[in-house]
């Protein structure tokens, strides 16, 4: 369609709805004026409009779907140290299990970097670069090898294991380690003695709480007077002194390592604490009369011992001389006789 047809029916419509404006008008009212409209022709154009046969369909709208607002990303809560290394400690089971010495090694520098003490890392890490020497030598990656070997033993230079892997990737056949014999260490002090007293402070005046016996192990925690006396705890958990005399306790310590121990304040002994001497009885000796004979002399001078009194018959007369025998004391099966003279001499019988 051109555009003066288009032109032309405009016109027509306003036409048309002037019209009907003026039927809808009462008949009182006046005549309306007629507008008339005159076309300007338009002049044509030489491009004709090509006729739309087929309809350009128009591709449907995208819907939008809204999308939410993001969160803002909360940051994960941080971790404290002993978190952190514990978790490093959990996540070296896995690689482990899998013999990922790499990753293993890896692991333990993260932790060693954090608390170089912490727990057996240091041994670890050893053993992770024994053992992924071993793998290497068995990929015969000699020369990798070697250096984990190496490694193991700047963390452990007497290592067995390492010492062995190198050994081998050189060809020398490996030496055992000798096995280092362990020394039992030795208690502090021995006692000698069949029992001795412990007391409550470095002296015999304190009050004895209790006794040791022959070779019981004791701890020394202190001492007093130069090793004189010691504060030691008992296998039984007693605390208490005892005296450091080498006669009665074997010291395997040096005094010079033990500290003085504080002394604790002498007893005062108290009225009822007085000695009272308590008589006791006296075994009286039982005088017992033995015969002896008695030689007459025949001189006429006979010495006497001042202490025993010798009757004086010149006969041959058995005369009873007592002999005391203390009741307390075990009496000798026989008692000895004096050996007889073979002459009669001035010599005085011996006493008994």
């Amino acid at each position: 369609m051109s555009r003066q047809n288009v032109l032309f029916l405009m016109i027509d419509l306003a036409l048309v709805a002037l019209f009907m404006v003026g039927c809808t008008v009462p008949v009182d009212t006046p005549t309306p004026t007629v507008i008339v409209v005159t076309a300007t022709p338009v002049p044509s154009t030489d491009t004709p409009v090509p006729p739309t046969d087929t309809p350009t369909p128009v591709p449907p709208t995208a819907t939008l779907t809204p999308v939410p607002p993001t969160d803002t990303p909360v940051p994960p809560p941080t971790l404290t140290m002993e978190e952190q290394l514990e978790q490093l400690a959990q996540s070296l089971h896995e690689p482990w299990a899998a013999k990922d010495w790499e990753e293993v090694i890896r692991l333990i520098g993260q932790i060693l970097a954090i608390n170089p003490d912490y727990d057996d890392m240091t041994e670890k890490l050893y053993a992770a670069h024994v053992n992924y020497g071993q793998k290497l030598t068995d990929e015969g990656r000699v020369e990798e090898a070697k250096e984990e070997f190496i490694r193991a033993l700047d963390i452990k230079p007497d290592g067995a294991e390492a010492i062995a892997g190198l050994q081998a990737l050189a060809g020398e056949t490996p030496v055992p380690p000798t096995a280092t014999p362990t020394r039992t260490p030795l208690p502090d002090a021995v006692v000698n003695v069949k029992t001795l007293n412990l007391h409550t402070g470095p002296g015999i005046v304190y009050d004895r709480i209790g006794v040791v016996r022959q070779g019981d192990e004791l701890q020394v925690i202190g001492q007093a007077y130069t090793c004189g006396w010691l504060k030691v705890t008992t296998p039984g958990g007693v605390i208490g002194w005892v005296s450091g005399a080498p006669a009665y306790i074997t010291l395997n310590l040096d005094c010079s390592d033990i500290r003085a121990a504080e002394i604790p304040p002498t007893p005062v002994p108290s009225p009822t604490d007085t000695l009272v001497p308590i008589a006791r009885p006296t075994n009286t000796p039982i005088p017992t009369a033995t015969l002896v004979p008695i030689e007459t002399p025949t001189s006429t001078t006979t010495a006497t011992p001042s202490s025993t009194p010798t009757p004086p018959t010149p006969t041959d007369t058995l005369v009873p001389i007592e002999t005391p025998t203390p009741t307390s004391t075990t009496t000798p099966s026989s008692t000895p006789t004096p050996p007889t003279p073979p002459s009669p001499t001035t010599t005085p019988y011996p006493y008994p």
